[in-house]
Order: structure tokens, then C-alpha cells, then sequence
């Protein structure tokens, strides 16, 4: 039987069906006393009267007016339940609505959790090529290629519903600025600025009616994960034409190619800064604690281009494309320093009404 800190189920719907009662239903038979947070997440009329008999079976309901997406519906919950149970429980649970979880799932990784729940846990499907309808395998294999590569780590399952978060990092979850599918994509960045430790639990592989419920879009949701990306490659493109051009230019004035390199990283540096921290992280961390850090980064980049360059151009490849070489080599170092330490959002707790 689950103790007074045992973590707190929260299931996002939209639009669900009878597979949401049903999954509840098997859940209060076997684990009672979890505590259950739904979010409406602007369900149609249709949907309703599901919602209206949770809350005459007793279960937290809370409604948005609109669809917000996925993330935005996580967050909700999150927020009310900061508000209400943080002071005595340690974290939540989260999991799908369209039956892709199993119940003996649910309360595994919740035993799991509350045994340990100072880390972020992950329900792992076990996946198989014939197994996964296209959709979802498309997905999820891109997202975790590019979340293995730029934080080398090895996550399994990047697109699964089920997981546990703690409170540590709830309280940065609901500072971001996602709202869709994007959002479970971006716990995994805040989850490794915090060092918290990342357990993957096997669970069973459910896709039903070859996931038609899941309302995922392969194209139109897979670009918002990677928006946070995108914005940074955007800004990196502009700011790399600029620095080049300048480059080019000092070079053909000077014929030296350290004075080129610092002339044109000392205009474009300034212009990249400030993108980066409003358009491309929209950091609210404090301008001249992210100035310092970022002007330090540009020095020692700066000095690593350089070095690397001028490598690459004496083995005879031309000064120009040595330089574009150099700056491809230092770019995902830059990403991640900036993403990781440089522009990260601030990790105070919001009110449940903000």
C-alpha cells in the first residue's frame, strides 16, 4: 500500500475515449490510495462526459478552455501539484491516456520512484522494428539520435509517456516555454543541466489500433522537439556568414590570420550573444552573468578556431575552407556549453494561478 509521500499520478487528455476510464478503473483496483491529477486539455463535447464522471468518482480534474498541447497540459498538473502536495511528496508519475501504458507498469515504475525518487525514470518500450507502427518509430528514432549525440547520452526511448520526474525537477519544468510534444523532448536537456541521474525501466510495448489515438504529427511535431535546435542552427548560420564575411575581409586587408579571426569574432560575437539569449534559449538568466560566461566562451573558441584552422590550412587546404572546417568542428561544443551552462532559464517556483 503506497505511504503518505508516494508520487502522484498525472495523465494528460485530449479527446480520449473509454480506454482512459478502463485504465483508471484497473489502477484504483490495484493501487487505491496514488493519488490521480487529469488534465482536460480542450477536449471537445464529446469527451465530457468521461471528465465528468472522473470528477464524480472523486479524481482531480483541471480543464483548459483550448487545446495547449501536451506539454502544456503537464505543466498544469505540475503546477497544481506543487501547489497542493509538494510539501509531502517527492515527485510524480506521468502517463498516457490512450491505454499505451500498462497499469502494472504505472505502479512498477511508482514503487521504483518511491524507493529512490531523486532521479528521472523512464518507462522504456522494447522496441522492435516490426513491432512499432511508422509514425511513432519515425519519431522516435529521430529524436533519439539527436539527443544521444548532443548530450552523448544513451536514452533508449525518448518519446515514452511514462515516466517519473521529482520535485527538482518539476520546479524547472514549469518555467519553459514549450507547450506540445517538445516539452517531454526538453526535460531530458533540464534533467542533465541538474546532473540528475537518468534509470530506464522495461516496460510493455502497447500500440493499439496501430496508434491511431496518439495525436503525434511525425512532421509538424517532430520540428517543434527540434525547435530549440533550429532556432540555435538559424541564429548559428546568420552569425557564421556574418563572421565569415568579416573574416574574409580583414584578411584580404591584413594577410594575417589571427588579426582576421579576432577582428571578425570581436563585431560578431555581440550580434550572436544577443540572439542566442533571446531567440534562440530566451534565457532569463541575468545579462551580464551570461555576458561574462559567453565572452569567455568566445575567447577560448575563438582560440581553439584559430589553432585548429591554421592546422588544417598547413596541410595545404585553402585558408577559406580551413576556416569553415574549424568553425563546423567547434559547433556542437558550442551548442552545448551555451544550451547546458550559458542560457539557462531561471528554476524558481511559479504560482499555480501565473
Amino acid at each position: 500500500m503506497p505511504s503518505k509521500n508516494y508520487p502522484v499520478l498525472i495523465i494528460p487528455a485530449y479527446n480520449p475515449d473509454e480506454r482512459l476510464s478502463q485504465l483508471l478503473k484497473e489502477h484504483s483496483e490495484l493501487c487505491s490510495e496514488q493519488k490521480c491529477i487529469i488534465v482536460n486539455d480542450g477536449s471537445t463535447a464529446e469527451s465530457m462526459k468521461i471528465f465528468n464522471q472522473l470528477e464524480s468518482d472523486g479524481y482531480i480534474v483541471l480543464h483548459h478552455k483550448r487545446n495547449q498541447g501536451k506539454g502544456a497540459a503537464l505543466k498544469t498538473a505540475m503546477n497544481y501539484y506543487l501547489a497542493v502536495f509538494s510539501q509531502e511528496m517527492t515527485g510524480v508519475i506521468t502517463a498516457d491516456a490512450d491505454g499505451q501504458h500498462s497499469v502494472e507498469d504505472i505502479i512498477h515504475l511508482s514503487q521504483r520512484f518511491h524507493e529512490e525518487p531523486s532521479k528521472l525514470y523512464l518507462g522504456v518500450r522494447q522496441i522492435a522494428k516490426g513491432d512499432i507502427p511508422l509514425r511513432s518509430r519515425f519519431g522516435n528514432v529521430l529524436t533519439k539520435l539527436l539527443f544521444n549525440v548532443l548530450t552523448r547520452s544513451r536514452i533508449k526511448d525518448t518519446q515514452t509517456g511514462l515516466r517519473g520526474i521529482p520535485n527538482q525537477l518539476i520546479r524547472s519544468l514549469v518555467m519553459t516555454t514549450t507547450k506540445r510534444y517538445e516539452f517531454e523532448f526538453e526535460m531530458f536537456f533540464i534533467a542533465k543541466k541538474l546532473r540528475l541521474q537518468i534509470e530506464q525501466l522495461p516496460i510493455e510495448t502497447i500500440y493499439i489500433d496501430n496508434n491511431k489515438g496518439s495525436h503525434f504529427n511525425p512532421l509538424v511535431d517532430s520540428l517543434r522537439i527540434y525547435y530549440i535546435f533550429l532556432r540555435f542552427c538559424s541564429v548559428a548560420i546568420f552569425s557564421f556568414l556574418l563572421d565569415f564575411s568579416l573574416f574574409s575581409m580583414f584578411y584580404l586587408i591584413s594577410q594575417h590570420a589571427a588579426f582576421a579571426v579576432f577582428g571578425a569574432r570581436l563585431i560578431s560575437a555581440p550580434v550572436n550573444f544577443i540572439l542566442n539569449k533571446n531567440l534562440s534559449f530566451k534565457s532569463q538568466k541575468s545579462l551580464l552573468v551570461s555576458a561574462f560566461q559567453y565572452f569567455t566562451l568566445v575567447v577560448v573558441m575563438g582560440a581553439s578556431s584559430f589553432y585548429v584552422m591554421n592546422f588544417i590550412h598547413y596541410t595545404g587546404l585553402n585558408i577559406y575552407f580551413s576556416k569553415i572546417i574549424a568553425e563546423f568542428l567547434i559547433f556542437m561544443a558550442n551548442f552545448l556549453i551555451q544550451y547546458l551552462v550559458i542560457f539557462t532559464k531561471r528554476t524558481n517556483l511559479i504560482s499555480l494561478n501565473a
